[in-house]
């Protein structure tokens, strides 16, 4: 097995990325698009990102992690993670790269808010042969609240002094700024086009998935507050999206990774699923050289 620190040009950004490969290079290449917050580095918590990709070096396949814009050895400012905004340039980036690189065959694994990322280049299905995602948001959660407290509820929020006090920090503005567009959908009888507070853009990347006959493993935590509020979604896509799999099996909280039981249910379960979708037998190693630089 090797490892090898790549630098990738995107837009006017430079990414860092580490492609770990087998003995002998593969024609394959896993790349894992990271969540969001402050376990976004490549690593991610616990190293469980690495700890992934050598068990899928061990498997056959060469692995890209990487660092998002502004975080561990990508240039840049830190952006705010938005569910309305994946980093579909920055993957793209990668997918260029490893074709010329010489990888033929990609699978994509997203984790969090990585899973809109991994999502959102699936118009460009044709290279994927499979989909990872792992505790994937159908709602942000001032879209679930909503939802939640109707109307009266969410009056008596946004009037409490406490939320004002709040309303200095950007943030929360643009949460409550949420909350309010909700409101006026609710007094108005609007209602968004989307199954149970899912994003257009996220059940059509899955359709388009299903369409380009790419497999595709939704991985949960059975007390994910992602799985519970996406369970109405999920049970919409049944017969809707072909080669779909939601595993929530998983005893507690997957969201985070917050123990190392978790972490290692999420490698064992994603290397022996894309092992048996990605199967390597009809593929001969390629060595690839990977530059590093600055």
């Amino acid at each position: 097995m090797t490892e090898v620190p790549v630098f990738i040009p995107a837009g006017k950004q430079s990414l860092f990325g580490v492609l770990t490969s087998p003995d002998g290079g593969s024609n394959s290449l896993i790349v894992v698009n990271g969540p969001g917050g402050p376990n976004a580095a490549s690593f991610q918590r616990n190293g469980v990102a690495t700890r992934l990709a050598r068990h899928l070096a061990d498997a056959g396949f060469s692995t890209m992690r990487f660092d998002y814009v502004g975080i561990g050895d990508s240039t840049g400012d830190l952006v705010k993670f938005d569910l309305e905004k994946p980093l579909r340039e920055k993957v793209n980036a990668f997918l260029t790269w490893a074709r010329a690189a010489g990888f033929t065959r990609f699978g994509l694994v997203g984790i969090c808010f990585g899973t809109r990322t991994a999502l959102s280049v699936m118009d460009n299905a044709d290279k994927v042969s499979a989909l990872v995602l792992s505790t994937m948001p159908f709602a942000d959660v001032m879209t679930v609240l909503s939802r939640r407290m109707g109307t009266s509820g969410l009056l008596k929020r946004l009037l409490r002094p406490a939320t004002w006090k709040s309303l200095s920090d950007p943030g929360r503005r643009r949460s409550y700024g949420k909350l309010l567009r909700s409101l006026w959908r609710r007094s108005t009888g609007r209602r968004p086009d989307r199954a149970s507070g899912s994003r257009p853009s996220a059940m059509s990347r899955l359709q388009a998935a299903s369409n380009s006959n790419v497999p595709v493993l939704m991985l949960y935590g059975s007390e994910d507050r992602h799985y519970l509020n996406a369970i109405p979604s999920l049970e919409s896509l049944q017969g809707v999206v072909s080669g779909l799999e939601v595993d929530a099996s998983y005893p507690g909280e997957l969201h985070g990774f917050p123990t190392l039981e978790g972490q290692d249910v999420f490698v064992e379960k994603v290397v022996n699923w894309l092992t048996a979708r990605m199967g390597l037998s009809d593929q001969a190693p390629a060595p690839v050289a990977a530059e590093g630089g600055s």
